[in-house]
């Protein structure tokens, strides 16, 4: 870090500067890598089916019928009414999550002659719009460096 004086001596005043440099850089580290976990709680879950769960980081595809623009999919077999899911480290952001019980276990939310939706859906804090998603400002939530707990009440 610092230079050595002359002869090999770093002087006191050096040393501290280079503490000081190092302690910058570690906080520097440390601020960057701040990541969260998401903790969901998903009710009203057909036990056996398959639920699909997407994690957006943006508005970007929120709430689209494949999923596209998720930072993150899963699916679980609900063997109950209800499950939990774990997102583990995620950066610091702003997040919304959509979720679908895929009843009939074709992989995609099915919708009748008027484009409805028949199986059970939902989002992070329930938001709700009528036969369509939310907007992704409705059902976001902030995460930091902590655990955020959300739930989903598929209908």
């Amino acid at each position: 870090m610092g230079g050595m004086g002359a002869g090999g001596y770093i002087s006191p005043i050096e040393q501290q500067g280079d503490a000081m440099k190092l302690a910058a850089m570690m906080a520097l580290c440390a601020c960057c890598a701040e990541a969260g976990d998401l903790q969901l709680e998903i009710t009203g879950c057909r036990p056996g089916s398959s639920v699909q769960v997407a994690l957006y980081d943006s508005a970007r595809g929120f709430g689209s019928e494949h999923a596209e623009g998720a930072s993150r999919r899963t699916s679980l077999v609900a063997h109950g009414d209800r499950l939990r899911v774990d997102f583990a480290g995620l950066p610091s952001g702003r997040y919304a999550v959509s979720a679908f019980d895929d009843v009939n276990g074709n992989g995609r939310l099915d919708r009748n002659f008027a484009g409805f939706p028949v199986e059970p859906y939902g989002f992070s804090h329930d938001a709700r719009r009528v036969f369509l998603a939310p907007d992704f400002e409705k059902a976001a939530f902030e995460l930091r460096d902590d655990v955020v707990f959300e739930t989903i009440h598929l209908k």
